[in-house]
Formats: C-alpha cells, structure tokens, sequence
C-alpha cells in the first residue's frame, strides 16, 4: 500500500461573500398568522449577502407567501404590519432545499419583546431528503476537497459501484443526476460526475436522495447540485499552494525508482462588484502538474522492469458573471474550461516497450445561462441554456501499419508492440446540451397548490469509432 502526504499551504484567504446560482433554486414559503386567523398584507423583506438588493413579497388573504429562486447562504427575514410587532428572522438558504418559515404577529401593545433564534440547519426540513455540505465545512475534515467526497458525507450513499463509482439510495452507480452551476456534468459512459469545478472556487454541494421533484428529469438514484461562488458587494480572493513529491510515498515490493521532485497545484480565486448590488463578478483559476515515473514490464523478471518518466498537466479556469436587473430579475452566466495533457501514461496490460505508451490532451469546456423572473407575488419564471464539451485526443496507439498491433501475452497478461485503442483517428466526443424554460404559478384556497408546467430538452452524444488498435 502506498501512503501520500500531501501538504497545503493556504497563503492567502479572504473571506468569500458566498453566493451561488443553481439550475434548481432555493424556495421559502409560510403562512402568518395572528390568534389563529391568517394576516394578509404583511411585507415579508429578505435581505442576504447572496442577493443584489433585498426581495419583498405581501401575504395573500390566507396569509401566504414565496420566494422562488433563491441562491444559497444566509438570510434575514422580515415580517412587518402596521400596529403589529416586526419579527425578524435568520434562516439559512441551501442548494434546491425548500425552507418553511411561518410567523405568529402580536399587536405592539401586546408584545413588549420578541426573541427569535436563528436557524442554520443544512438537512432538509420537508419531504424531500438532501443534505448540504459546504465547502468551508469540508475543508475542516480529513478528507479531499472534491465533489466526490461531499456527496459520500450524505447519508444513503456508497462508493461501491465499479472501480469505487457513487451509488446514491441504492440506484446504480450511472442513474444520477449531476450538475454544476446548471451543467450537466455525468461522463457519458459510466455517468459519474467530472472533475469541471476548481475546489477553492466552490460554494456548496447538495445531495438529494429521495422525493425529489420529477421536474428534474433522467435519473433513477439521486440527485447533485453544486454551486460556486459569484462573488459580491466586497472585494475577496483567495490563494492556494498544495505540494506533493512521488519520493514521499511509501513504497511497494513493485517498486523500483521514486521521482524525487516536488509537484504543486496552485489555486486562487477573485471576486468582487463591477455595480453594486447590479453586477458581480466571480474569477478562479487552478494549475497542476506533476512528474513521476512508472516501469515498463519485463516477463519472468518484476524486479528487472525499465523505469521511465511520466507527466501530467492541468490549467482549470472559471469565470462567473451574476447580474440583477431590479430586485426581480436575475441572470447568470458561468463558464468552465480545463486543459489537460499526459505524457508517457501506462496501459493495461502493461507494455514491454516504450512504443506501448501513450500520450494525449483531454480538454473540456462548460457554459451556462440561467434567468430567474418575479412577475408577481405568486407567479415566476425561470430559464436555462447549458452546454458542455469533453474531447478525448490522443490516449491510444498510433502506429496504423499492420505490424505494429499491439499483441496481448494472456499468460504474462503484458501488451507488445503499439498501445491499445486508435489514437490516430478522430478526437472522442462526449457532450450534452440543455435548455429548459420553467413556470409556477403559487395559489391559495382550499390550501396552498405551487403549479409548474414547462419544457426541458436534453441532448447527449458520444461519438467515438470503437477502433481497437491504431491499425485497425
């Protein structure tokens, strides 16, 4: 067993203004009331870090009222009516987490204090089960910082699918459902969501495994919405040195030479105002590489493998603009890249020539627009277009003369000659489009009924020649 030490180094951290935008935003609803009977025309005002501006909503004549579209974090909320005592209220906003908040008003002459408690919990209060870990809360725990993990902290998920695949509520490993910022993130093959985030940059991750709303479409496990950051009314950034070397690892009977060299993954983060409470920005960027060495395979003689050097490359980047157009109106866009190269990757079986090593790019880019609309107390909209693109270039043989197909030993399990699968033909393909248009209208009488009627459409492709060997 190989044992890594792995040490980070935070230089600098300035506390994030954390504000998010999902495909599927936050809900709080309640009723007010007063001696039993609901108080229509109270002014319920939310005011957060998260919003640009302050969102305001009346109760109806049953004494209800909505917000829709909320982004995650903290929230103050507000009850106020003429001669009655105001409440204020601090809630907690979360990921595609419906929050019920209903109030009690008291005549001013009758209440003299009013003490309310805040509540920030990060466990769904409604139906529908999900919980939410926020990055800051990962990055107190022994544990790695990616997506993965967030969703493993959730109850009613296992990594015991195929080579360590989630499985969520018992489901197969590839029928859930993934997104980023609205992106759709599932590898098109094994459905596992892909690494299109930059850890510092995130704000949450949401993990629903039950009773979740069939609006949400193509899964049969569960569902992952993460988040990231869309900077804010202050200015903040963060920076980050992570440092690993090959020679720090502990070794196996295998091994025959450790790359003495120290490899880093550098990640920042900016974000701030370009109009206050109109126009935010969001930047975040994360390089990585790191060197190492592997061995090619010699038949009958382990210990008497060939060393040779390996290499890896990535650049992620994000860019987040988060627009307000008046207190109603919301737009966001978001985009992801990442550029990803190898050099001399080993294949399965093991190669006994350098020939049978493979080098190549995985590039990847995600975008998405997302529109959220108040038309009324009770009526809104919501509208999203996303797009993703995975390109796989190279990663295979790329000898095409006959001579050159690799030969598979089955009783030395070792591969001669070229490398398995065509590098030399056209780049894979795995990609996904999406836009859908969302509305819900809230009405009350007879009890309260959230109406929503719209259209999604979801293409996914994956185009590849299945060729086997370069050579054909």
């Amino acid at each position: 067993m190989k044992n890594r030490l792995t040490i980070s180094l935070v230089i600098l951290a300035l506390a994030i203004a954390g504000t998010a935008s999902a495909q599927m935003g936050s809900e709080l609803k309640g009723r007010v009331i007063f001696d039993n009977a609901p108080m229509p025309g109270v002014t319920v005002t939310l005011t957060s870090a998260a919003l640009q501006g302050q969102k305001v909503a009346v109760t109806n004549a049953q004494g209800d009222y909505i917000f829709k579209a909320l982004p995650a974090g903290d929230y103050n909320v507000r009850f106020e009516l003429a001669s009655f005592a105001t409440l204020e209220y601090d809630v907690r906003m979360s990921t595609s987490q419906p929050r019920s908040l209903d109030a009690v008003m008291y005549p001013e002459a009758m209440q003299e204090e009013i003490v309310v408690s805040g509540s920030f919990e990060n466990v769904s209060t409604g139906t529908q089960g999900s919980s939410t870990m926020e990055q800051a809360t990962l990055e107190k725990l022994p544990v790695q910082r990616t997506l993965d993990q967030a969703v493993l902290l959730s109850a009613g998920t296992t990594n015991t699918g195929p080579n360590n695949a989630i499985s969520i509520s018992g489901a197969q490993s590839w029928e859930s459902l993934y997104t980023i910022n609205g992106v759709v993130v599932n590898e098109n093959i094994r459905g596992q969501s892909l690494d299109l985030y930059i850890e510092d940059a995130v704000l949450e991750t949401t993990t629903m495994t039950s009773n979740m709303s069939a609006e949400y479409g193509r899964f049969a496990g569960g569902i992952v919405n993460t988040v990231t950051k869309s900077g804010g009314n202050e200015f903040s950034g963060s920076f980050r040195v992570n440092v690993e070397n090959d020679s720090w690892n502990g070794e196996t009977p295998q091994t025959t030479f450790q790359e003495d060299a120290n490899n880093y993954v550098y990640e920042a983060t900016f974000g701030g105002y370009i109009v206050r409470d109109a126009l935010w920005f969001f930047a975040a960027g994360r390089d990585w590489s790191e060197s190492g060495s592997d061995q090619i395979a010699t038949p009958g003689q382990p210990a008497a493998g060939i060393p040779y050097p390996t290499s890896q490359e990535e650049t992620r980047l994000e860019g987040k603009l988060t627009g307000s157009f008046g207190p109603n109106h919301r737009i966001m866009l978001s985009y992801f890249d990442i550029d990803f190269t190898y050099e001399n990757f080993p294949t399965w079986p093991p190669a006994v020539d350098e020939a049978g090593l493979t080098s190549g790019s995985d590039p990847q880019t995600g975008v998405a627009a997302t529109y959220t609309g108040v038309l009324s107390d009770n009526f809104f909209l919501e509208a999203l277009y996303s797009k993703r693109d995975y390109t796989f270039i190279g990663g295979g043989g790329v000898n095409t003369e006959l001579g050159g197909s690799p030969i598979w030993d089955l009783l030395e399990s070792v591969t001669f000659n070229d490398a398995w699968f065509d590098a030399a033909g056209a780049p894979k393909q795995r990609d996904n489009e999406n836009y859908y248009a969302k509305a819900s209208w809230f009405v009350s009488g007879g009890g309260t009924h959230d109406l929503v009627f719209g259209y999604d459409y979801f293409d996914d492709q994956n185009t590849e020649n299945n060729r086997q060997m370069a050579s054909g």
